[in-house]
């Protein structure tokens, strides 16, 4: 019988392609951003380092996510109550067009 402790296991960003860690870079990002002063802010800003730690992209790559969600504009992410829907906002802006281009920028720099 094989024992292996959790430590042992293999990372899952280890196998993530460098375009899924940087769309997760970018929502956490955006989490990090829009949830500041929260345990889960504290969380997003330790799952951003490991993104972009695992990743074989350029750091400077990393930078345009931040520069990209002062862009963006939160206030049309309403519930019909009038709501701000801040996570609905970053999971549509780390699957947006904008990201998209950011990482295929970066990857031609490999």
């Amino acid at each position: 019988m094989a024992l292996c402790s959790v430590g042992e296991a293999a990372n899952p960003l280890s196998i993530q392609s460098d375009e899924q860690l940087f769309k997760n870079f970018a929502l956490s990002s955006c989490i990090a951003t829009n949830y500041k002063g929260s345990a889960v802010a504290k969380d997003a800003i330790t799952a951003m380092q490991g993104y972009r730690e695992f990743s074989e992209l350029p750091l400077e790559s990393f930078f345009g996510v931040s520069e990209l969600l002062e862009k963006y504009d939160m206030a049309i992410y309403k519930s019909k109550n009038g709501n701000v829907i801040k996570l609905a906002y970053c999971i549509d802006f780390s699957n947006s067009d904008d990201v998209h281009k950011l990482y295929i920028n970066a990857k031609s720099e490999l």
